[in-house]
């Protein structure tokens, strides 16, 4: 546990959150949410990102990751997944968003993939797993996981000269609009919006 650190301490995290286990919090992402059902699985322990965990979390975390999604695409459909790893993390601390593949920003729904919109020159590999991802920080220090359509790919960030951050980025480039494009300089119209979302992840996936 880092006192420094907002995930580390669950008073920082009470807000928005859905469900929690020994290991892991499911919480609403209450400042930057993109649609409804924005939210994220986080660690309970201090690790800068999941493929940082030791393999003894493996269980719990893969039967956690499946009983969110299971919650989550009863809901709001199949969601698309992110880690930023460590690279371009605006808080450093491992957590996995979730969100869906259709908003009133965006339509990753028909014939747009999430994944397309990874830049050229980042390398990408399917993994199967937690496993695989901790493998692949072992070796590169850092990674961004994104999953879609039941596929985890691991684009490959080390050698790449710039941030890569997908859960903006890509609705963006895909629509055009650049209004939610930075979470800390939203509009209040904007802030309205994502306290509406917010309200509703919360009404939706908090468990009872």
């Amino acid at each position: 546990m880092m006192a420094s650190c907002t995930f580390c301490n669950k008073e920082d995290l009470e807000e928005g959150l859905l469900d929690e286990t020994p290991s892991f919090y499911h919480r609403a992402n209450v400042l930057g949410a993109i649609a409804p059902g924005h939210s994220m699985i986080i660690s309970k322990k201090h690790y800068s990102c999941f493929g940082e965990m030791p393999p003894n979390s493996d269980e719990d975390f893969n039967s956690y990751l499946a009983s969110v999604k299971t919650r989550f695409s009863k809901v709001f459909g199949d969601p698309i997944l992110v880690e930023q790893g460590i690279h371009g993390q605006s808080i450093n601390h491992a957590h996995l968003h979730f969100f869906p593949r259709v908003s009133e920003w965006y339509d990753f729904s028909e014939s747009e993939r999430f994944i397309d919109f990874i830049p050229p020159g980042i390398s990408v590999s399917e993994v199967g797993g937690i496993q695989d991802i901790r493998k692949i920080f072992d070796d590169d220090g850092q990674y961004v996981l994104i999953g879609e359509n039941s596929s985890l790919y691991v684009c490959h960030t080390k050698e790449f000269d710039g941030n890569l951050r997908p859960v903006r980025e890509f609705p963006s480039k895909l629509t055009g609009l650049t209004n939610l494009l930075n979470w800390q300089t939203v509009s209040q119209e904007e802030k309205l919006k994502n306290t509406r979302w917010v309200e509703e992840t919360i009404e939706k996936l908090k468990t009872k």
